[in-house]
């Protein structure tokens, strides 16, 4: 889409604004000076909006609520107040807004009314995350939440498996375990990275396959905080370790039982990694459903 601002001083600007994700002391010069001069701050809540002024000795305009319940009424009353030339901010409880959070409809219904959006950049748990946990940055997907649905997690799994790039993962700390017993499933030994409360105080990283970081945390009574998982690329030439014998009998249970009971029989005959057999088999029901 091409897209060309012109400046109307007689509207409004909306602002996407980054603030701390754990250490108060990452917010910007630039961001204390925007939230304060705006004339609205739209926040995910109002009320660590509100704290957030408090330790930073900010007095804001007005604070509106804007998040995952009320955007979709929100949006349109958004943009009547730029629109009549209000500026308003958008923030998130920490860090970057719109990455798994609401906004994305907004800022296209800015764009179609010709109004400017600056992005007042800063802390992110996505990027710190990244830069930390010793896996290839060259090529990274953003997952987010993955789904609870097991057919819809199944899915992003088969998804992962077929890319080589670096994966990032928001998970909270009740589903955390389970998320990582079914990654050990579908991607083996794969390297990653656990990130917990970054920035802040008790921030602990564990780094290394995924069996050892889930051994790692699997018998803690509790797990606290904000958590990020950073999944290595995954190895597609591993295919190539499977057996040809092994091969033209996936090939030919294939043809009369499900992709997870061929997986099953394979790997507990062979004791490879269910990786992959897994991305093995999925390829071969692929090419059958394309014959057919």
């Amino acid at each position: 889409m091409n897209s060309k601002i012109k400046k109307n001083d007689l509207i409004g600007e909306l602002f996407i604004v980054s603030t701390p994700i754990g250490n108060i002391k990452d917010i910007t010069l630039r961001a204390m000076s925007v939230l304060t001069k705006a004339d609205i701050v739209a926040a995910e809540d109002t009320r660590q909006a509100l704290k957030l002024g408090k330790l930073l000795n900010l007095s804001f305009k007005k604070i509106i609520s804007y998040n995952d319940n009320n955007s979709f009424i929100k949006d349109n009353s958004i943009i009547n107040l730029i629109l009549k030339g209000l500026n308003i901010c958008i923030i998130s409880d920490a860090g970057t807004p719109l990455l798994s959070d609401p906004g994305y409809t907004l800022i296209k219904l800015a764009i179609k009314n010709n109004i400017k959006i600056s992005s007042i950049p800063g802390p992110s748990s996505l990027l710190s995350s990244l830069v930390v946990s010793g896996l290839p940055l060259n090529s990274f997907y953003f997952v987010g939440f993955p789904p609870k649905k097991k057919v819809l997690r199944n899915k992003l799994f088969s998804k992962i498996s077929f890319m080589d790039s670096t994966s990032i993962w928001f998970e909270s700390p009740k589903r955390v375990v389970s998320l990582l017993g079914d990654m050990i499933k579908v991607f083996g030994k794969t390297e990653g990275a656990f990130l917990r409360e970054l920035t802040k105080l008790n921030e602990e990283i564990i780094r290394g396959d995924l069996s050892f970081i889930l051994s790692n945390i699997k018998d803690r009574e509790i797990i606290k905080g904000e958590i990020v998982i950073v999944l290595g690329p995954i190895d597609l030439s591993e295919k190539a370790s499977i057996e040809e014998k092994d091969k033209s009998q996936i090939q030919s249970l294939l043809k009369n039982n499900s992709l997870r009971d061929v997986v099953d029989t394979i790997v507990a005959k062979t004791g490879k990694s269910r990786n992959v057999i897994y991305k093995y088999s999925l390829s071969e029901k692929n090419k059958l459903k394309n014959i057919k």
